[in-house]
């Protein structure tokens, strides 16, 4: 039986450098007694290298630096057979165990079959085993609570978890193959005695703040065979009674709470185990921060709540920052201080931070920007990672051959097939929509159209890669509805990653990375790993394919690899819980807000409160983890601020990334108290040249002074002088970042075509259409993006208001014809064989429009637009009808195209959708109609810019009809909607509504032809934009309405003509610059396709803003130009 004693002492007092000082010392002593330092498992490779750093120490083997993992491991693990689960293979053993138990459940017979259920009981089962809890202890508790309370949610609760707990330890036991880690440290006690590394031993055990139940046990069984044992343990020992210790009368909210009920606890212990306990080794004088008593100050204030301020001398730093990329960017602007005018390695400096998955990347970031090295002391997830995304989305895809699924697989980076080829097949998928069967039929895909035929040659061969990989997938995993033994499953799924060559592909990524930084080689020895244990674990337990996807992929997404540090000398970024910082000269804790700082309070705990203190009242040692990590705030915020030898900084954000405000902790308001040379200081915009910590900062701090975007009144002088000197610079890291800020200095994002090859194809351009001209005067590189270069949207198999106006043309084209073979007119129509023949033509449409049967045979929504699309047809049919009996006119044409000389090398062309005809006093008058989706006006500001000149267009052509529609004179030119906007009316006005026409055509006309479009008009025009006067003029309320006097219509026919010759004259002349206009709010940027390529910026380029203009101003200004 050995000797025990203490090593207690606060923060700095020195107990971890007397443990390696003693064992040091114990290894050049002239004797052959083995020796143990017992720590925690992220310190042991640290330990090893202070004791090695120790004066005389070369090398040892009579030392273990273990964990008590790896002490299991020696003490009897390498010795067991059969394989130890891991902790993903243990939530399978549960889920197993509840996919077999679920009737016998009660409380969690409906969530048997969900994954995360398994998780939370796999984490409440390793509790039950650390707390030494044997499944009969549990029964018997539940069976107690049973008879308290019989049919209370807390009895079902724990009796379920008897029923869980029995069966996955039966699970382990009759199980040789299997061994359940968490028992192993119960088994393991039993080899302490015959341990030849345990007998007689002097073992060392520091850097615990507390021990489970088993761990404790593990401690008295090592002491009863040890030569002697010395506990480390950090707490304040003036305030503790050392001898008589109860740890009922210790105060929770203690700052050394956790760890005094740890001394008391083992020292019961040892005394009734009559130990011989030696009086405590007291460590008082704290030895670290001899170099700083400042940080000391802070140390002893916060352990004895006493203290008056005294001064920091710089060695305490407390920052607000606007936010965490603020704080992120100040910590690696200060690191470099520190490395490059104090002295400091990186090694010697630690950054702890709350939360990683809010900091990690920000700090990542920062920290490349200014050249830090650094290791994020956290583990790796594989969610992420090509091999995982592959098979999630294999068997995703491979259920229902959904493209989606198979197109998340083929970009998952695994494949093998080269991205061309990818997004070929995913346009090819996107434009014709394939979906599920179409991937399987044993057919050829012959989609594309008769004048594409290498769309399918393309692609078909890339069809069958895909479908020779997952076609196999699919007929060993759901070609029958029958359940699959698991290593079925695992031989589906092995068999396809060969296929696809997986292993081959990762290993010849590593051979580049000897030190494994992407997780290639971890990644696939854990998902390897994953695959035995769960053919292991479901053997001779059938089960659908589904439920061994969902275990497979929910394994993937919490699955985790440990990444090696790269280099020895770098910054340590980790949890203050997590990570061991020996050593430290300065420390960073960032994120000191008040609910995140030490840790965020966090729990996924599947007991309430109730059921643990349930739990405790029968005996079973198990604690509320929210009051745990409550007690243990402040020991780690202690920690933390005492971890340094010589300098720490505290920062908070001033929001967080929502943009919500941040309280700073009530440890920062500590620290203020303490000293009376430290206060908050908020971090501001230093963006002086000459303070820039890294090459990157100051490549942006010179563009953000000599930029057209510095702040207003700035002064160039400096920062040029600064550009200039970086230019000559010997370095040539900062001579390129400074030639890279000439170069975006000079960026102008201007397009502009100069040389004479490529002028020429533009002045070659003979034919030019309205929509043509319209684009370019909205933006000159619009229209050359879009005519030019010809680049177009990828297409997709959808029903977009432009291919919903297509539909309408075509089946009012038809129906024209139609009407013209039976010898009547829209007027004189026969209103219900006008109905019946529209019926007729949409369904033929329908029917000869593959695209629109594709469309609807993928989902019933798409079924229901086109019908939507049809009734609206139904209803705009008879209007037309109504709208030609309105007035004269009776339609003469359809879909007419047309084409015409604007000079003797330049011709306008296009399209009418419908002419019409009257005679008029023995002359025959035109009107065009343009189709459009919904209702639309002229705009006469943008008809005067150019941006509306499609009637304008089409009012030039009547000179130029064919024969059997030539017309005389125009009357004007309309647009007329095919749909109609719903309005919201009040039921009292709904009457005087009920007679309005809603399919009202506006336009620009010649109000002398106004009675001869409606004779009806009173006032408003039911069909037309024009108002007409008492006095029978059709010019009243003239700004808003389409009638223009005879005069100013031909003004306006000859001014068009002018226009369109200026804009195709600047079209020739080679302009394409990117300046889109601006009238009023409107510019034409939002709805274009082409912002990724022209990268309009409206700090570097301008608007083409123009003035507003209305319709008196317009005429006025053409007749002055005339």
């Amino acid at each position: 039986m050995g000797q025990i004693r203490f090593i207690l002492g606060r923060s700095g007092t020195g107990k971890t450098t007397r443990c390696i000082t003693a064992t040091a010392g114990a290894l050049l002593a002239d004797d052959s007694a083995p020796l143990v330092l017992l720590t925690p498992e992220q310190a042991t490779y640290q330990m090893e290298r202070a004791v090695l750093a120790q004066p005389g120490v070369a090398g040892f083997s009579r030392l273990r630096v273990l964990s008590f993992n790896r002490l299991v491991f020696w003490l009897s693990r390498r010795l067991r057979t059969g394989a130890e689960l891991s902790r993903l293979g243990r939530q399978m053993a549960v889920y197993r165990v509840l996919l077999e138990q679920a009737e016998r459940l009660s409380l969690y017979r409906n969530a048997a079959r969900h994954a995360g259920l398994a998780e939370r009981l796999s984490g409440l089962l390793t509790e039950l085993q650390q707390a030494d809890c044997t499944p009969e202890q549990v029964a018997v508790l539940a069976e107690q609570l049973e008879r308290q309370n019989p049919g209370g949610t807390t009895a079902r609760k724990w009796r379920d978890i008897a029923v869980i707990y029995s069966e996955y330890a039966a699970f382990f036991k009759t199980s040789e193959a299997l061994r359940n880690p968490e028992a192993e440290l119960t088994l393991a006690r039993r080899d302490i005695a015959a341990s030849p590394f345990i007998k007689g031993a002097q073992i060392w055990v520091d850097g615990f703040s507390g021990f489970t139940v088993q761990e404790r046990e593990m401690l008295v069984e090592m002491a009863r065979h040890c030569k002697t044992m010395h506990i480390a343990l950090c707490l304040d020992p003036e305030k503790l009674d050392l001898d008589n210790t109860d740890p009922e009368m210790l105060d929770p909210a203690g700052l050394f709470y956790t760890t005094e009920q740890t001394y008391a606890e083992l020292l019961g212990i040892f005394r009734k185990c009559r130990f011989d306990i030696l009086p405590p080794t007291i460590l008082s004088r704290p030895a670290r921060y001899a170099n700083a008593p400042a940080l000391g100050h802070i140390e002893s204030a916060l352990a004895t709540d006493t203290g008056e301020p005294a001064s920091a001398n710089g060695a305490v730093d407390v920052v607000c920052c606007p936010d965490v990329r603020g704080e992120a960017e100040w910590t690696a602007r200060r690191i470099c201080e520190l490395v490059r005018h104090k002295g400091y390695r990186y090694r010697q400096i630690a950054v702890a931070v709350p939360d990683m998955d809010t900091y990690g990347a920000y700090l990542e970031s920062a920290f490349a920007r200014c050249g830090i090295p650094c290791f994020l002391d956290r583990p790796a997830a594989v969610r992420h990672h090509p091999l995982a995304e592959t098979l999630q989305a294999a068997l995703a895809a491979a259920e229902q051959f959904a493209t989606t699924d198979i197109l998340c697989y083929l970009k998952s980076g695994l494949t093998g097939i080269a991205d061309e080829q990818i997004d070929r097949l995913e346009r090819y998928c996107l434009k014709y929509g394939i979906e599920r069967e179409d991937w399987t039929a044993p057919t050829p895909w012959r989609f594309a159209a008769a004048d594409e035929p290498d769309e399918d040659d393309a692609t078909e061969p890339l069809r069958q890669t895909v479908v020779a990989a997952l076609y196999p997938l699919h007929e060993s995993l759901y070609a029958e509805d029958k359940p699959l033994e698991a290593s079925a499953f695992v031989r589906a799924v092995w068999n396809f990653l060969e296929r696809i060559e997986a292993r081959k592909r990762l290993a010849t990524w590593a051979q580049d990375d000897a030190t494994d930084t992407q997780g290639h080689r971890q990644t696939w020895t854990q998902l390897t790993a994953v695959l035995d244990e769960m053919e292991r674990v479901f053997a001779g337990h059938p089960e659908p394919a589904a439920v061994f996807v969902l275990t497979l992929t929910d394994a993937l997404s919490s699955l985790t690899i440990k990444l090696i540090p790269p280099t020895l000398d770098q910054v340590l970024v980790g949890s203050i819980e997590r990570s061991r910082h020996p050593d430290i000269r300065a420390m960073f804790l960032v994120g000191a807000a008040q609910h995140q700082f030490p840790t965020p309070l966090s729990t996924t705990d599947i007991l309430g409160r109730r059921e643990r203190q349930a739990a405790q009242s029968q005996g079973l040692e198990l604690t509320d983890p929210l009051t745990q990590q409550l007690s243990k705030r402040h020991y780690l915020a202690y920690i933390a601020l005492t971890r340094a030898s010589e300098y720490i900084a505290v920062s908070y954000p001033q929001q967080d990334e929502k943009g919500a405000p941040v309280v700073s902790s009530i440890w920062v308001e500590r620290l203020n108290r303490l000293f009376t040379d430290v206060r908050p200081r908020t971090m501001r915009s230093d963006m002086k040249i000459l303070k820039s910590q890294s090459v990157a900062e100051l490549a942006e701090r010179l563009a953000a002074a000599c930029g057209k975007d510095r702040p207003p009144q700035s002064q160039t002088d400096g920062a040029a002088f600064a550009l200039h000197a970086a230019l000559r610079s010997s370095c040539e890291s900062i001579r390129a970042a400074a030639e890279h800020v000439m170069g975006a200095l000079a960026y102008t994002n201007a397009a502009a075509l100069t040389s004479e090859s490529a002028l020429r194809p533009l002045k070659q351009i003979s034919a030019f259409s309205a929509s043509r001209l319209e684009t370019f005067a909205a933006c000159p590189y619009q229209h050359f993006a879009k005519y030019i270069l010809e680049l177009e949207k990828r297409p997709l198999l959808r029903f977009e208001p432009v291919d919903v106006g297509s539909f309408y043309h075509t089946v009012i084209e038809t129906l024209f014809g139609q009407l013209q073979e039976r010898g009547w007119t829209w007027a004189s129509a026969p209103t219900d064989a006008l109905a019946r023949l529209c019926d007729q033509i949409i369904q033929e449409t329908i029917e000869r429009n593959p695209t629109m049967t594709a469309f609807m045979r993928r989902q019933m929504h798409h079924r229901y637009l086109i019908e939507c699309a049809c009734d609206t047809l139904r209803q705009f049919v008879p209007a037309l009808a109504e709208l030609e009996r309105a007035g004269a006119f009776r339609q003469a044409a359809a879909e007419l195209p047309f084409q015409f000389p604007l000079d003797s090398t330049v011709r306008i062309k296009g399209r009418i959708d419908r002419v019409d005809m009257a005679e008029i006093d023995g002359q025959r008058i035109a009107a065009i109609f343009d189709f459009k989706r919904t209702p639309r006006s002229i705009g006469w500001a943008g008809l005067f810019y150019g941006l509306d000149i499609q009637l304008l267009t089409y009012l030039q052509v009547v000179p130029h009809l064919p024969d059997p529609i030539r017309a005389d004179v125009i009357a004007g030119a309309f647009y007329l909607p095919f749909e109609y906007n719903a309005v919201t009316r009040t039921p009292d006005k709904i009457e005087t509504q009920r007679h309005t026409f809603p399919y009202k055509a506006k336009g620009i006309f010649n109000g002398a032809y106004a009675e001869a479009l409606d004779k009806t008009a009173r006032q408003w025009s039911r069909f037309y934009n024009f108002y007409v006067a008492n006095d029978g003029s059709p010019y009243s309320h003239y700004g808003s309405s389409g009638a223009v006097r005879p005069d100013e219509f031909d003004a306006l026919l000859s001014w068009a003509k002018r226009l369109m010759a200026q804009q195709i004259e600047r079209i020739h002349s080679g302009v394409i610059a990117a300046t889109p206009y601006r009238l009023n709010k409107n510019t034409p940027c939002r709805w274009c396709d082409y912002k990724s390529l022209c990268r309009f910026d409206w700090q570097i380029n301008d608007y083409n803003t123009l003035a507003p203009v209305d319709k008196q101003a317009v005429i006025k200004l053409i007749q002055e130009d005339a």
